[in-house]
């Protein structure tokens, strides 16, 4: 509860014609190292390396800009709702990611 108070909230919309991106991941469903969520992932987590603003976090009086990105996606489980986090996904490539994703593993 304390974050609603010391936590800055930001909301943002915009309208986005994603028609390229989508017949990109249609086109990528069969391709190996490519599944649709890697290459939205990858295509996220490119828009908040190339905008540092919105990497950003705010500790006492100083806000701290990120220049790495790293990627968490939420998943239900068994044991409960878990959010493996994937380290410096702005460097990875769509096949990178799409491994790192598919199997699980954090990096190195």
């Amino acid at each position: 509860m304390a974050s609603a108070f010391t936590a800055p909230h930001v909301t943002e919309f915009l309208d986005v014609d994603v028609t390229r991106t989508m017949e990109l991941v249609a086109r990528s469903r069969g391709a190996p190292g490519s599944p649709p969520l890697a290459v939205l992932s990858r295509a996220t987590c490119w828009a908040l390396h190339r905008t540092p603003e919105l990497n950003a976090s705010l500790q006492g009086e100083q806000i701290t800009v990120c220049r790495r990105v790293h990627l968490g996606i939420a998943t239900a489980t068994d044991r409960g709702l878990m959010v493996p986090v994937v380290p410096d996904t702005h460097a990875l490539s769509v096949g990178e990611l799409a491994l790192r994703i598919r199997v699980g593993d954090s990096g190195p």
